[in-house]
């Protein structure tokens, strides 16, 4: 197929998005940077320079043929790749607030479960892709939920539930797009509810997040503290919000307030307006991406359009239900906007994954236009 133009509103949202990321993680985070050793730009400036990474990523993956993960087998290697990065954390990982998910590598911090979300898209996407029987047939089914269970497995041992849940919601999202019947979709939810279920109450600090949601008043000084201080945020905002850096429950009363609770000082200090073209941002890039899942001709490029969409769905609202509190607390960040390098490199890097597909896919047709044309029947033509 000729290659076209990508599509520059995905470019143009991803990139405004991590832009304006940048300017709320330093809002966020100026009193308690301030309030340390750290300096007053720690957090905004290593996410910049995150962010330039990312985008050298974009721009390389935007120029790189796709097809090559599947050719070359890149898929099965970023695959294998993050297995042993997830086995090294397990091993040798940073220890940090109760969990083991980072590894330094030349002074640089990484969290392999960010990659792992990316692998997981890669992989499927080839495994389904080579013929369209595959998701029929019950070894090549139970093939994927193997390899997406073994991420699951090395990721709940960190702890770390929510990337566990992101990583099998793309893995149900990837199947569907393949054509996973019905009964094996609603068995699959069920298996999924019931292993949340039980991974929350082996826990007992699981359990004490699970009595949060339901009542945070009950512990308002403990496990019911940063969703009270998160609500208090996003009712402070009002309808025009306070300003940006004039939030007052980022000083030090929301923790870590630049990361996965960002969104609360975004009401804050953008209020309702705010809120609500964040939404429509993130709403059109989602929306842009499906368009590139459903005009791509190539089974594999739209099995890769929409892990990679899905992905940004799904973190997204999850991250917007955890900080408004429709759904129990859980930590994972909101993409490109919440501080954390691999989090944003590797969003950059699927955006540039979803331009190269985007430059290949069928175009909609012209809009035509209704021109009276005088014929033997006198009628209107569509020209």
């Amino acid at each position: 197929m000729k290659k076209h133009a990508a599509d520059y509103w995905i470019l143009i949202f991803a990139v405004g998005l991590s832009a304006f990321g940048i300017i709320m993680i330093q809002s966020s985070s100026f009193y308690s940077s301030m309030n340390s050793s750290l300096g007053a730009y720690y957090y905004a400036s290593k996410q910049l320079r995150s962010f330039i990474v990312g985008a050298f990523l974009m721009v390389f993956l935007w120029n790189f043929d796709y097809q090559n993960f599947r050719t070359m087998h890149l898929s099965k290697v970023a695959y294998v790749v993050s297995i042993l990065l997830l086995i090294w954390v397990l091993v040798g990982g940073t220890n940090a607030y109760g969990a083991q998910r980072w590894i330094n590598i030349a002074g640089l911090s990484l969290q392999p479960s960010d990659v792992a979300k990316v692998s997981i898209v890669l992989v499927l996407a080839d495994l389904f892709s080579v013929d369209n029987t595959r998701i029929h047939r019950f070894k090549f089914i139970l093939l994927a939920v193997i390899l997406a269970g073994a991420f699951a497995l090395l990721i709940m041992l960190q702890p770390n539930l929510s990337t566990t849940i992101c990583i099998l919601a793309i893995t149900v999202a990837i199947m569907f797009a393949a054509g996973l019947h019905w009964g094996w979709l609603t068995a699959a939810g069920v298996a999924g509810v019931g292993l949340v279920v039980l991974l929350m109450v082996s826990a007992p600090y699981r359990i004490k997040r699970l009595e949060a949601f339901w009542n945070p008043w009950l512990e308002p000084l403990g496990t019911g503290y940063q969703l009270i201080q998160s609500l208090y945020a996003i009712g402070a905002g009002g309808f025009m919000g306070v300003g940006i850096g004039q939030s007052m429950q980022k000083m030090l009363y929301i923790p870590f307030a630049e990361s996965d609770f960002i969104f609360a000082i975004i009401a804050e200090e953008t209020g309702f307006i705010g809120c609500i073209l964040l939404f429509l941002a993130f709403l059109i890039l989602i929306w842009r991406g499906i368009l590139v899942a459903q005009r791509s001709e190539d089974p594999f490029a739209s099995l890769l359009a929409t892990g990679i969409t899905s992905m940004i769905a799904i973190q997204t609202i999850i991250n917007l239900c955890v900080v408004t509190g429709a759904i129990p607390p859980t930590g994972i960040p909101l993409p490109f906007i919440s501080y954390g390098g691999t989090s944003l490199m590797m969003m950059l890097a699927s955006v540039g994954i979803l331009l190269n597909i985007s430059k290949s896919t069928t175009l909609p047709p012209k809009r035509r236009q209704l021109r009276f044309k005088f014929s033997k029947e006198s009628s209107w033509h569509n020209n």
